[in-house]
């Protein structure tokens, strides 16, 4: 083989490289404009949610409950974890809130409850925070507990949960969980335990307000 059709032949795979990063390119400017589009349209409905009227909140809340998976679908900015725990019962929890308050898991039984894994540094978890304060505006705790769980220590907790207005179950657990619940890793994460006790949903990522009502109201 002749030399100069030996450097043309090691010399190809540096252009496919180059081909395919100037494909990227070519993508990702052409995908620009649908990306913000989309980022837009999420933070505006986010937004929508944290100002919710009582008309909209009538809206989300009477008619038929839509399909657990019709939800799951239409999901955004959140998927579905360890589903191979849906439908068991959630392991029993006895953890102390900032105010030194001990919650048992099974003293909620006959309400949902809304278990949250978040941090005060974690900026989706603060995205998420106007949405829960809003749902606690909302729905009584008869109807639902709503627990806010933090690997952080309580003082903490405490400065953010003041500096923010937080109005719903700050907890900080500092040792380690039953599983599922201890093999939180990204976070915000989220638990839908029913009024039997049974994890109904897990979740990981920012859920708005609209979903979670709707989460709560669904059938299986």
């Amino acid at each position: 083989m002749a030399p100069k059709e030996k450097s043309e032949l090691k010399s190809w795979p540096v252009y496919l490289i180059l081909l395919i990063l100037i494909g990227a390119i070519i993508w990702a400017l052409r995908n620009q404009a649908t990306i913000s589009k989309f980022v837009a349209g999420v933070q505006q409905s986010h937004a929508a949610d944290t100002n919710m009227n009582d008309a909209k909140w009538a809206q989300i809340t009477q008619g038929e409950p839509k399909k657990l998976a019709e939800i799951i679908n239409a999901g955004r900015t959140w998927g579905t974890v360890w589903t191979d725990w849906y439908g068991k019962a959630a392991p029993e929890l006895e953890l102390a809130d900032i105010a030194g308050k001990t919650h048992k898991l099974s003293d909620y039984l006959g309400k949902n409850v809304l278990l949250v894994f978040w941090a005060t540094w974690c900026a989706p978890c603060q995205t998420e925070v106007p949405h829960l304060i809003e749902l606690r505006k909302r729905i009584s705790e008869d109807e639902l507990a709503m627990l806010a769980i933090s690997n952080e220590d309580p003082a903490t907790l405490q400065r953010y949960a003041e500096s923010k207005g937080l109005n719903y179950t700050i907890i900080s657990a500092r040792s380690l969980l039953p599983a599922p619940f201890g093999s939180v890793e990204g976070i915000p994460a989220g638990f839908v335990v029913d009024k039997e006790g049974k994890i109904k949903l897990a979740t990981e990522g920012v859920v708005s307000l609209t979903e979670m009502v709707q989460i709560l109201r669904a059938k299986q």
